[in-house]
């Protein structure tokens, strides 16, 4: 099993829209991401906008929250 980590900033947006998207499209391979931020508060939501956008890619984040790396 190959395991992946996407890193961003408050892991509201862009690392957990790239593992929603990553996992989707791997589904069946022997891969898995996971997501994070170097700059979390308080465990917290993606962003509409990134649920939105994740969503054209057949990737569901509407239950992420937040976490450090």
């Amino acid at each position: 099993m190959v395991h992946i980590l996407f890193v961003c900033t408050g892991n509201t947006c862009r690392s957990p829209m790239a593992e929603g998207i990553f996992n989707a499209r791997a589904q069946g391979l022997p891969a898995e991401a996971r997501s994070g931020g170097l700059s979390v508060f308080s465990p917290g939501p993606a962003t509409p906008e990134a649920v939105e956008a994740a969503a054209l890619f057949g990737a569901d984040i509407a239950g992420h929250l937040s976490g450090l790396v």
